[in-house]
């Protein structure tokens, strides 16, 4: 208990500012209230009460003091700019530049009031005027290690990277220990993708603050720009640890586990991260995109249509819901679906393209490779489970089995290609028959899986036209199954072959078949070709078929698909 008649107002002032400066702000403030009480026309007590009160954010308190303080004294400049703080805090703009500016008439020098009339303008996005301002607060107060950093922060706000870099490198040059500064230099690295260069500046951060949130948020970031994302998942957790409602970290976890198709940790992720904000932007989608990789289509609708009333214009999310439908063999649900993605973003090839294969409007020759690509990079997780139990697939054993008819094919060691390996079950199957096995195909997911393996000598993340017009290496057997299903107009690639091919090479594919002439689009968005045009094909260009027969390829539906198997050489 401080006792007036025992303590002087001076001692009472003096001990006050010593708790002030020592941040014991209720200690302080008992001292300043105290002085008020014996002398209330006392104007430092008064101006630092005010200021504390809005250091405290008790900005109401903080105006009213200050208010009182001006009425006394209202030719005081710091006066003035205390005031336009408190009236920033309570976000009454006009009030608080009024202030600003009143305190710069007063002194037109005044460096901090400057350098908080530019804040209060780069909070209101006027960045000519914040610009303007903290050049003149520098001008006033070279040496002035805030106004740098806010001119760094308005540098990066305008992507003025070079210019952004100069004043943190400014700042470390008055204060080389200035956490933020190194910390802001890290940001700027990151955008820049000098990688190397903001990882030194985030852990010279961190081994000064161990637990600063944010760069170890960014750090989290940077890892997965470099391809670690257990290390980026590590990152992520230890911001959620010290703060678990820090909802950047929980976004970017959450993430990082859709990403590299952890779509169960993801799950868990974004529920939480809906219970710290249930509005959240992008968590309904993403949420539909994990449970549609998981096959949970009912809760993958439901996702994304509660995305769409978030977003009505989310054509990404009409797009899933109409290849879900088709799933579902919902073909008008579907078409509806499509449509509307298309009415959102008439550019979009591939839901041209699926749109078609459910009306037959316009003729495609051959699936946009993007199409492809996404299709198959959004199925690779559980393609071979699908693939192989569900759909029962057996196109490479047939393969082999048909190549054992005409050859000694289990005892040869050839070169071999293989277009659109995809998860490499071809590979497996031949692995054994080659001395040089060679995968193609446009899914990095895919490919990925394939690699894991450890079946191909190399992988090439390309389309197989595209690898046929630059690779000049001939193999003794190209192997494409369940690869034309995607291509309709098949001439530019089979005029390709023949000159891939050694002497006695082979080259064994397999194509759905269709009763029309000469392929069709099927709404299934695969292609199916007739024999026919095969067989004018391979003539065409000195392609021998050497065996055709019909084999089933997987059931689909409790339905047996029946493909045809074509060697040539």
């Amino acid at each position: 208990m401080i006792y007036m008649n025992e303590t002087s107002i001076d001692e009472l002032l003096k001990q006050g500012f010593y708790q002030h400066k020592r941040g014991n702000f209720t200690l302080a403030k008992q001292h300043y209230l105290n002085i008020l009480q014996k002398e209330p026309k006392h104007i430092e007590a008064m101006h630092l009460l005010g200021m504390l009160c809005a250091q405290t954010n008790e900005y109401t308190e903080a105006v009213s003091w200050l208010e009182k303080t001006i009425s006394f004294d209202s030719e005081n400049p710091l006066f003035h700019n205390h005031l336009g703080n408190a009236y920033k805090g309570l976000k009454q703009y006009a009030l608080a530049e009024k202030h600003y500016l009143k305190s710069l008439e007063l002194n037109p020098k005044y460096a901090e009031a400057h350098n908080n009339l530019a804040g209060l303008y780069y909070l209101q996005e006027d960045y000519a005027k914040a610009l303007q301002h903290y050049y003149f607060s520098l001008k006033a107060k070279p040496d002035y290690v805030e106004a740098h950093s806010n001119l760094g922060l308005l540098f990066m706000k305008q992507g003025k990277l070079k210019e952004a870099e100069k004043q943190f490198q400014n700042v470390l040059k008055l204060n080389p220990n200035s956490l933020m500064a190194h910390y802001q230099l890290g940001n700027l690295y990151l955008h820049k993708g000098k990688y190397n260069l903001a990882e030194k500046q985030y852990y010279l951060v961190l081994s000064w603050n161990p637990e600063h949130i944010e760069a170890l948020n960014n750090m989290g970031v940077l890892s997965l720009k470099q391809k670690k994302p257990q290390e980026a998942i590590e990152y992520f957790t230890k911001v959620l640890i010290l703060n678990e409602h820090h909802l950047e970290a929980r976004s970017n976890i959450a993430a990082t586990f859709l990403h590299f198709d952890r779509f169960e940790n993801a799950i868990t992720q974004y529920y939480e991260l809906l219970k710290l904000d249930p509005n959240y932007p992008n968590v309904q989608y993403n949420l539909g995109v994990a449970f549609m990789s998981l096959g949970r289509l009912s809760e993958a609708i439901q996702s994304f249509q509660k995305a769409i009333l978030e977003n009505p214009k989310d054509a990404n999310a009409h797009t899933n819901l109409a290849t879900i439908y088709i799933k579902l063999h919902d073909i008008e649900k579907a078409k509806q679906y499509f449509k509307e993605s298309l009415r959102i973003n008439p550019t979009d090839e591939s839901v041209k393209f699926m749109l078609n294969a459910l009306t037959h409007e316009h003729d495609y020759k051959k699936t946009p490779i993007q199409y492809v690509a996404n299709l198959f990079d959004n199925y690779a997780v559980q393609y071979e489970q699908h693939l192989t139990i569900q759909l029962q697939y057996r196109l490479p054993v047939e393969f082999k089995r048909a190549l054992s008819e005409l050859t000694d094919f289990p005892k040869l060691k050839w070169r071999i290609l293989d277009l659109g390996c995809g998860t490499g079950l071809s590979g497996e199957v031949f692995k054994d028959s080659a001395k040089y096995l060679l995968g193609v195909d446009l899914s990095s997911k895919m490919l990925k899986i394939a690699r894991d393996k450890k079946l191909y000598n190399r992988l090439f993340e390309q389309g197989i036209q595209e690898f046929l017009l630059e690779n000049r290496d001939k193999f003794d057997l190209i192997i494409a199954a369940d690869v034309f299903n995607y291509v309709g107009d098949l001439k530019e690639i089979f005029q390709e072959i023949k000159p891939r091919l050694t002497d006695s090479g082979l080259f064994i594919f397999s194509v759905e078949k269709t009763s029309q002439y000469p392929y069709l689009l099927e709404t299934t968005a695969r292609f199916s070709h007739h024999e026919k045009y095969i067989r004018e094909l391979c003539q065409q260009f000195g392609l021998n078929i050497l065996l055709c027969k019909e084999v089933v390829a997987r059931i689909q539906d409790n339905q047996p698909v029946l493909e045809n198997i074509f060697i040539c050489g």
